[in-house]
């Protein structure tokens, strides 16, 4: 948790471009469904489903 507020804190609010590393302490896992679906749970427990 400590890595994860350490890393936000140095992040702009916006983020100009990818930073793999916000990526990897904000997202436990991405489920892909057999529909082609994809979800993305966060750490804090909100899910995003992206369709095809």
């Amino acid at each position: 948790m400590a890595l994860y507020i350490r890393t936000l804190k140095k992040q702009p609010e916006v983020l100009q471009e990818w930073k793999d590393t916000i990526w990897t302490v904000m997202v436990e896992k991405a489920i892909v469904h057999r529909n082609g679906e994809i979800t993305f749970v966060f750490y804090n427990g909100t899910k995003i489903s992206v369709g095809v």
